[in-house]
Parts: structure tokens; sequence; C-alpha cells
């Protein structure tokens, strides 16, 4: 049983403005996108990582996992409070968790928090990070279902289901032309 109110939709049923659903696919896709793609970028940073940070492996470790392993445990309960409280209010709650954690990882170098070191910073702001991600993740095929309907829906699960092709073809590409030097390619994407 579903407590989300209709109003909860990006586009609201009756209200089909031309092109105000196109957006709201957009904002969803490119959400998932980054949310998708911070599970697998930081691996070519590591080194990097290591480096300025001097970290040890173990962190290295937990910079990895820590995204991940919070990503998939909330994962579940994030697409049932998508329910509860509404899809939207929740994916954009989970883009602005996703957004402070970033935030955080890009300062971790310079910041100390709790008496944490710079590694232990930044595991903590990539699991902020998963948090928010596993609230953007079940929802935004929930929230297209919802906003488009008939031919259109097709049409946009299509688009959402390939969103990570770009990404792919591209950090291959990257990856092959700079011979595996990874924090470059990583740096191309940012």
């Amino acid at each position: 049983m579903s407590h989300a109110s209709g109003n909860d939709l990006w586009v609201q049923p009756g209200h089909h403005q031309a092109g105000h659903q196109w957006w709201a696919l957009a904002a969803v896709c490119f959400g998932l996108f980054m949310a998708l793609l911070d599970v697998t970028i930081v691996n070519v940073a590591l080194p990097t990582i290591q480096r300025d940070l001097t970290a040890p492996f173990d962190d290295l470790e937990w910079v990895v996992n820590a995204y991940t392993l919070v990503f998939a445990v909330a994962l579940v309960t994030c697409g049932r409070l998508g329910d509860i409280f509404g899809r939207k209010r929740v994916f954009i709650c989970g883009l602005s968790v996703f957004s402070l954690g970033s935030v955080l990882c890009a300062l971790s170098g310079d910041i100390h928090l709790f008496g944490l070191s710079h590694s232990a910073v930044l595991i903590a702001a990539r699991a902020v990070q998963g948090l928010g991600g596993s609230a953007m993740a079940p929802l935004s095929l929930a929230i297209i279902s919802a906003t488009f309907h008939g031919r259109e829906r097709g049409t946009a699960i299509g688009i959402w289901g390939g969103r990570e092709w770009p990404c792919n073809r591209h950090w291959s590409a990257h990856w092959r032309r700079f011979g595996g030097k990874g924090e470059l390619a990583v740096h191309l994407l940012d």
C-alpha cells in the first residue's frame, strides 16, 4: 500500500506540458548516472588517493567498500521511504545527501572532522555518498513509470536503461587512449 500522493511526481497527471516530463527524465537519469558512476570511478583514483592522503592499503579498500556497502544496505529501505513520503521528495533528499558526500570527499584532504585522519574523512564521506545514491537508484524508475504513459513510457525507460552506455564507452576510450593512466582518465571525466 502506497502512501505517496499523486502530487509528488515530477509532472502531475493531466498537466503534461510539452517538455516538462523530458526534463524530469533528464534530471533522474543524470542523478542516477552520477550515483552509479561513483561506484566504480574511484578505483582509478586509488593510487592518487594513496599518495595524496598517505593512506594505507586497508583504508583504500574501505574507500571503495564504504560506498558500495551503504548503497546496497539502504537500497530497499530508501525505495520504501519513497513509497511512504513521496518519490520526488526522497529522490531530491538523496541527491542532496549525495552532493554533500561529494563535497566532503573533495575536502577530505584538507579537513579533519572529529579527530579523524584524512583517509577516515574520505571513507565517511563515501558512506554518505552511498546513502544518497541508494535513495536515488530505486526511485528513478518509479518516477519515470509514474511520469510517462503509453508509448512515451517505453521510450523513457529505454533512455533510462541506456544511461550508462555513454559512460562506459567514454571511460574505455580514454582508458585505452592514455595507456591505462587511470588518474588522467578520471580527471577527463570530471
